[in-house]
């Protein structure tokens, strides 16, 4: 199911909440830039072990990138 939400920060506030429920485990890494980012744009990034997940918003397409063992 696809939620809408109505600015960056709600994006962001949402995946931490789905992220540490649905994988506790994973810890964020870095911070979220959002705040007068061009186009809109934002990225948080969750790590676990040598694995990464970025999520990205990027021109208002949300973008999910897996990297298993930094690769």
């Amino acid at each position: 199911m696809v939620t809408k939400r109505k600015d960056n920060l709600s994006y962001i506030k949402y995946i931490r909440k789905e992220m540490k429920v649905n994988f506790p485990e994973w810890i964020e890494s870095g911070d979220a830039a959002y705040d007068k980012q061009i186009n809109n744009n934002f990225q948080v990034d969750f790590e676990y072990k040598k694995n990464k997940i970025s999520f990205v918003k990027d021109r208002g397409l949300l973008e999910i990138r897996v990297f298993i063992d930094n690769k």
